[in-house]
């Protein structure tokens, strides 16, 4: 009963929603890794790379503002259309620029268009699952993500080395091309699950500002991945004098962890029991944060990051089930995940700004910055005021759909 209970999640429309998200993951983690590569190669100076990335991020808290309107007014399955359209077009531009100003311009349009699809994907999973299978819906689908992180700059890595940085990007195209015509195939699947949009724009006032500490999972979840990947490599080496090659094997080795661990983290969970798993996953990634700050010990290091990754795989899935619950029966759900994915994207532009700053001014600083983030981060799970009633009321969006 059990195995047919647990087979039961893997529905058409979701096992094609499982596989749609590896392709957009490994085709977006083929490209970061190589953009700093790419752009000196150019000669492009410090200044306009740092730009690349700012422009990436503008454009997806841009995008995350108004992604909730156009699902009010069309189907978030044509606006996920619209969406890889436009980015595969974008890669194709990308592919035979000369990188300079207009690389980071294209960069920013980038980020637009990933910013759309990564706001429709969050609504189309809460649409594809219901309270008691969320959990666990929520897990794969982060575990969808890790494999293409992992998958991804392999793929990326090899392109890159025999033809050239043009062909990544094409290459990256036909990926999301591959995606686009897997989409256009399962649309209706997916219409008879989400419902019709309701046409009704609502204002982004006081009501969705609400919903944002049922939303201090995700912001973490992303802090923490933006912290690791500016902190991570020049603690390994300044400090604790890995070779830069070695750093890799840490971010490997990481989304190896997560991709295997998400999808049985929230299995079978009620709202009260995600949220204490949450509380407890971050006062660990809080605690380790700190220890990698202040350890000079290899060993000590490398278990405090294998049990934070641990600790992330817990978090994420519940997190994500707690907020997916709290807005599914909601008229506001698209507006709803738009602005809280906005509000994230501005926390990570911060942290881009200063966590680097941070590090010249004291090695340990930005660590400790980013543990007591996720103590202020964790205080909505303790108190329970996480801006939702009757979590464990709520209906999946085909359900309750308008």
């Amino acid at each position: 009963m059990r195995e047919q209970r647990a087979a039961s999640i893997w529905t058409a429309e979701f096992s094609g929603f499982i596989f749609l998200s590896v392709l957009l993951c490994m085709g977006g983690a083929a490209v970061l890794p190589n953009i700093p590569n790419i752009m000196r190669a150019s000669g492009v100076g410090e200044g306009l790379l740092t730009a690349s990335f700012v422009a990436l991020l503008v454009g997806r808290l841009l995008a995350s503002v108004f992604a909730g309107r156009l699902m009010s007014r069309l189907r978030p399955q044509s606006v996920l259309l619209g969406g890889l359209v436009l980015e595969i077009s974008t890669m194709v531009c990308l592919a035979f620029l000369s990188h300079g100003v207009t690389f980071a311009i294209f960069r920013f349009l980038e980020g637009v268009f990933e910013g759309v699809v990564s706001v429709v994907l969050q609504v189309l999973i809460i649409g594809l699952s219901s309270p008691s299978d969320r959990g666990v819906k929520m897990g794969y689908m982060q575990s969808a993500f890790g494999l293409g992180f992992v998958v991804g700059p392999v793929f990326g890595a090899l392109i890159m080395g025999l033809w050239g940085h043009s062909a990544l990007f094409l290459a990256v195209a036909a990926l999301f091309l591959t995606a686009l015509v897997w989409l256009a195939a399962l649309s209706p699947r997916l219409s008879n699950v989400i419902g019709q949009p309701s046409g009704a724009v609502s204002r982004l006032d006081a009501k969705l500002l609400l919903r944002l500490p049922a939303y201090s999972g995700a912001v973490l979840q992303r802090l923490s991945l933006v912290a690791l990947s500016m902190l991570l490599p020049m603690t390994l080496v300044d400090r604790l004098a890995f070779k830069a090659h070695e750093v890799g094997y840490f971010f490997t080795f990481s989304a190896v962890i997560t991709t295997i661990l998400m999808p049985f983290t929230a299995r079978r969970v009620t709202d009260a029991q995600a949220r204490t798993r949450v509380v407890w996953a971050m006062l660990v990634m809080c605690s380790c944060f700190i220890l990698m700050g202040v350890t000079r010990d290899r060993t000590a290091f490398a278990a405090a990051f294998a049990l934070e990754t641990a600790a992330f795989g817990v978090m994420v899935p519940n997190a994500m089930k707690v907020f997916g619950d709290s807005i599914a029966s909601s008229p506001d759900r698209a507006d709803i995940v738009g602005t809280c994915s906005a509000a994230r994207e501005f926390i990570n532009i911060a942290a881009t700004f200063t966590l680097v700053p941070m590090y010249f001014l004291h090695a340990t600083l930005p660590w400790f910055v980013v543990g007591a983030a996720c103590v202020l981060l964790v205080v909505p799970y303790v108190t329970g005021r996480l801006a939702f009633a009757a979590a464990a009321q709520s209906a999946p969006i085909g359900e309750n759909g308008p």
